[in-house]
């Protein structure tokens, strides 16, 4: 399992081609993903994706890195995205919010653009949200790089890659509002349908925002992995598109991330079919991840450890801008209710500590992962945490 850490990346030609999503017809010939792509422990080229066809190594050498080397680390609903055209690619050299050589050009550009940096350091957007156009990937492997403010993705955008990125709003955090990345489209129960869609959240660090860390109200077949989520109240609500109807297409995986104290909405899923697995979650103020409003929610083999204790006198919770404090300990875990009506919830080889509480709902109604795609599930234990704890958020030491 954790054995590929030392092999070198194999995978297929066919990742080479940066074109539009392909069809999402059943996944039983799916050729552009490997079955054990989710076992990956992502430090860069030291990763393994096995698959018919050439053997490719990162080429530490050059950059931009590989396509073909991040491609291979998709997994889930959102494995359909290819971003941006490697061979157009934007090389931002200012941290200045604006102008030549711009995060925000790049972004807000129609171009193609597969985004790199020349520089480490703070971009600061202050008060003007950054609005992306489809077919762009954020590429920030072995780069130290934080984004202080709101990535918007408006409805009709497509195909996005984010990878190996801090993102943070502190003046947001302090009036709780906006989302640091807030996605927006139209849907209804079919996602083929969907204006926004294919979009991959990978190795991020989502850190002390406004309302939500990442919202999507509207888009489908997401992917967020590999990414460390802390210091936040209202970590992620998915739930009705923009124009207020109920996104039941929504097909959203979330693996391999580290629920780092979040107050709540680890996700808030409601409506569509969401992929839950290899997860951490640790130590939340209110409860973890919730599976509401018809939901399908499956949660499978992931750590769910509560905070310690029934009673606290002295637990004021740090992601509150206000300063709430419950007295009583929280110790749920994954509920198909909390504030909403209820889901459907379904939980298999969830391990849950300090008296954590998995409450399913009528768990055969729940759908089969493998009906949409491979994936090779680890089980949920101390290894895991390990990687977890130390192998989510940016790389930024990739290829070193």
């Amino acid at each position: 399992m954790r054995g590929s850490i030392t092999a070198l990346l194999a995978v297929q030609l066919s990742l080479v081609a940066c074109g539009a999503p392909s069809s999402r017809a059943a996944d039983d010939d799916d050729d552009d993903v490997s079955p054990d792509s989710s076992t990956l422990t992502p430090d860069g080229p030291q990763t393994t994706a096995d698959g018919p066809g050439m053997q490719v190594a990162e080429d530490c050498s050059s950059y931009p890195f590989l396509a073909e080397t991040l491609y291979a680390e998709r997994v889930g609903f959102g494995r359909h995205a290819t971003g941006g055209d490697w061979n157009l690619p934007y090389h931002v050299t200012t941290l200045a919010s604006t102008g030549t050589g711009s995060l925000r050009a790049a972004l807000e550009s129609p171009k193609k653009y597969w985004i790199v940096f020349d520089v480490n350091g703070l971009i600061n957007l202050g008060e003007d949200s950054i609005h992306v156009l489809s077919n762009k990937t954020i590429d920030g492997r072995g780069r130290d790089i934080t984004i202080d403010g709101q990535l918007k993705l408006d409805p009709g955008t497509k195909n996005i890659i984010f990878t190996d990125l801090k993102l943070q709003d502190p003046s947001g955090f302090e009036t709780s509002a906006g989302d640091m990345i807030g996605i927006r489209g139209h849907g209804n129960d079919d996602p083929e349908l969907y204006d926004s869609r294919d979009m991959w959240f990978h190795h991020l660090e989502l850190a002390r925002g406004g309302d939500g860390q990442l919202d999507n109200r509207g888009a489908t077949f997401i992917t967020l992995s590999w990414s460390h989520l802390h210091s936040h109240a209202k970590s992620m609500l998915h739930t009705n598109d923009t124009d207020n109807l109920p996104s039941r297409g929504n097909r959203t995986t979330y693996h391999h991330n580290f629920f780092d104290q979040t107050t709540r909405r680890g996700p808030q899923f409601h409506w569509g079919k969401a992929d839950f697995f290899n997860n951490y979650h640790y130590r939340w103020y209110e409860y973890g991840a919730a599976g509401q409003k018809e939901s399908q929610f499956l949660s499978e083999a992931n750590v769910y450890e509560a905070r310690p204790g029934e009673y606290c006198f002295d637990c004021t919770d740090p992601n509150s801008p206000t300063g709430d404090s419950d007295f009583e300990v929280s110790k749920v875990a994954l509920t198909p209710m909390w504030d909403s009506d209820p889901g459907f919830v379904k939980s298999v080889g969830d391990v849950a500590r300090q008296g954590a509480i998995l409450e399913q709902r009528m768990p055969e109604v729940v759908f089969d992962r493998a009906d949409f795609y491979p994936a090779v599930i680890e089980p949920a234990d101390d290894a895991l945490i390990e990687v977890l704890k130390t192998k989510t958020g940016p790389r930024r030491t990739y290829c070193q």
